[in-house]
């Protein structure tokens, strides 16, 4: 089993002129996941539920910066657009043959926390639209 770190990780995201740019020196947490729904089959007079699969995605991908004027500019230039914007997660790095999905997104809402004792932070959520991509560099 291959155990993974966060080092490799390569996030790439949008700009407000839809240019693809690595924002992954400003990241340092990232939670996204390929959730199916769940229809409900069951029946009248079934004793046990059932169920099939039905629609992918939709779900919210949320990435935590630490706070940077260049990071907080690139996300107030595509948090008003109504068109979406890419972003493309490579776990394992962008080296050849490694994994990598392409995810079509809304900006949906960002926020700077900030403490006296603490490095400021930026945590934006994403809402994915469509079907994402997995294919390799």
């Amino acid at each position: 089993m291959a155990v993974k770190t966060g080092r490799t990780m390569v996030i790439l995201l949008d700009d407000s002129g839809g240019t693809t740019v690595n924002v992954s020196t400003y990241a340092n947490k990232i939670d996204f996941g390929f959730p199916v729904d769940m229809l409900d089959t069951t029946t009248f007079g079934s004793s046990s539920k059932s169920f099939m699969p039905g629609f992918t995605g939709g779900d919210d991908i949320a990435i935590m910066f630490r706070y940077d004027p260049v990071i907080e500019a690139q996300l107030a230039g595509i948090s008003p657009l109504t068109t979406t914007s890419s972003l493309i997660v490579s776990p394992e790095g962008t080296t050849a043959g490694n994994v990598k999905y392409q995810i079509e997104t809304f900006l949906m809402d960002y926020k700077v926390a900030a403490a006296p004792e603490t490095i400021d932070e930026i945590t934006a959520t994403f809402r994915k639209t469509g079907a994402y991509t997995r294919t390799t560099w």
